[in-house]
């Protein structure tokens, strides 16, 4: 009953979030095989329910599904904690009074796949790489995306559900605008990121 009672763009944000929560703890440093345990049960749940949660095309079991997997996606992240989506997230939110949830997903897509193409160059500046290269495997398959095509596909995922999520589009039109994003990054939830962002990553993410 407390989804229901949220607007279509509540549900969009908390909803992000929760999947966001989800897949980071996967892959970030200080996760463990039981955060790991939680997020793999979360994240096709959210992933999959989300778009008729946030379109009101859902039944009340599924509402109550949503609800023990966005449980299940805070207890994995109060294990691992979050990783660089959430590190730049919360500028755009102070700054910009872009929701939580969306602020996330303004670079968790392409982080995803430079994540993914860290693992095609080789060990360099990736933290315990097998697991890593495990981990990222698993978020694909559970959210059963096209590995070659990760920040495009998320990207609609988003725009589907009605929200923008391009910060060009949301008040960061200047690149000084966004390189204020990248300078006020929260360090310690950055340096729980299984890969070393390099400059050029940075200025892929911020397109600058």
């Amino acid at each position: 009953m407390l989804i229901l009672s949220n607007s279509t763009s509540q549900k969009a944000f908390n909803g992000l979030d929760a999947l966001a929560q989800a897949i980071e703890s996967h892959w970030a440093c200080g996760s463990t095989s039981e955060s790991k345990s939680f997020s793999r049960k979360a994240i096709p749940i959210l992933f999959r329910k989300l778009p008729n949660i946030v379109s009101g095309e859902v039944e009340k079991d599924e509402l109550q599904d949503f609800i023990v997997a966005s449980n299940l996606a805070g207890k994995a992240i109060n294990i691992s904690k979050t990783t660089s989506p959430h590190a730049f997230s919360y500028s755009f939110t102070s700054k910009y009074s872009i929701p939580h949830g969306q602020a996330v997903w303004l670079t968790l897509p392409k982080i995803f796949e430079i994540h993914k193409n860290a693992l095609d160059r080789g060990k360099e500046n990736i933290f315990n790489y097998d697991a890593f290269q495990k981990s990222i495997d698993e978020i694909i398959n559970l959210l059963g995306i096209n590995p070659m095509d990760i920040s495009n596909e998320l990207q609609e995922f988003v725009l589907d559900l009605g929200l923008d999520c391009k910060m060009e589009k949301l008040g960061l039109s200047t690149v000084t605008s966004r390189e204020e994003i990248v300078k006020k990054v929260n360090l310690e939830r950055l340096q729980n990121n299984p890969v070393v962002l390099t400059t050029e990553n940075i200025c892929e993410i911020f397109n600058l």
